[in-house]
């Protein structure tokens, strides 16, 4: 659940009441988070990419490249991209995911500029087009989403009460069946499609979203003084957000590998926005759990 300096939190018949910060200031912060963080990412995807066009042409002929992981460069992108995803963790904490999530426009558009510069990839009329229509998207979705000011601090019972509803847990069981049949088709029949890689990062990464507002917002009402570090639950979401990250980082450069990053970036983006904005709100009844999402 996001917190707005303009609440206090009431734990112990007490309550903590800090200088207010504006509503929209604090959604502000949270945008300039998560654009900061996005853009990072987008410099982080074009090293990998590089890094793995690097390999691939000095593989000898008629041989596959060699391990990526054993390369620094790719390494180095994996530093920049862990900086990004702090950046959009952090902004979790400051706006819905209805907000950060259509702000990865930001790589789409950085990711553009990038690759076409450097990496000297072609960037066709449906690029371009596909570019304006993500910026109109993240509007749209930013301007019309919910930005209401939740009632309370998220702890680590009221967490649990949310994650128990019925139709959450039907959702993200509907959802990882999905991962795992495509997975499992992907893996069996070899398809090395660029739409279905993505499709199984992006449903890994509404959990990760999931999982990062819990920890971000269970995190937040401890600095404000109602620790959590108690709550078995925050260690849980620690581990589904490291477990998850890593599975959409090892997909996304299966994706990379084979792909022009002016291709799999917009797609994943596309892919993501809408795992993660549908994963956070539609299955989920009561306001408190939709601020939380």
């Amino acid at each position: 659940m996001n917190l707005s300096g303009s609440e206090a939190l009431h734990a112990n018949g007490s309550s903590i009441s800090d200088a207010p910060l504006p509503h929209a200031q604090v959604l502000l912060i949270g945008s300039a988070l998560a654009v900061a963080g996005n853009l990072l990412i987008s410099i982080s995807l074009n090293t990998q990419r590089f890094a793995h066009l690097r390999q691939q042409s000095e593989a000898p002929a008629g041989e596959k490249a060699g391990n990526y992981l054993k390369n620094w460069v790719w390494w180095v992108g994996l530093v920049l991209m862990i900086a990004g995803e702090f950046g959009n963790f952090a902004a979790y904490s400051f706006a819905p995911a209805s907000v950060v999530a259509p702000l990865g426009m930001t790589t789409v558009l950085g990711n553009a500029a990038i690759a076409v510069i450097f990496l000297k990839e072609a960037l066709h009329a449906d690029d371009i087009l596909g570019a304006i229509m993500a910026i109109l998207g993240a509007y749209l979705i930013i301007n019309f989403s919910s930005k209401d000011e939740p009632s309370e601090g998220l702890t680590g019972h009221i967490l649990l009460g949310y994650l128990r509803q019925p139709a959450l847990v039907t959702y993200l069981s509907l959802e990882l069946f999905a991962v795992a049949l495509m997975w499992y088709i992907r893996e069996t029949k070899k398809l090395k499609s660029v739409v279905m890689t993505l499709l199984i990062s992006s449903l890994i990464g509404s959990w990760t979203v999931i999982s990062a507002k819990a920890v971000a917002g269970l995190l937040r009402v401890t600095l404000l003084g109602q620790s959590q570090l108690a709550q078995p639950i925050l260690y849980i979401m620690v581990v589904v957000l490291l477990v998850t990250a890593i599975l959409q980082v090892k997909f996304l450069n299966q994706a990379m590998m084979n792909n022009p990053s002016t291709v799999v970036v917009p797609t994943n983006f596309v892919f993501f926005t809408i795992s993660a904005i549908v994963g956070g709100t539609a299955p989920v009844s009561g306001n408190h759990l939709r601020s939380l999402l």
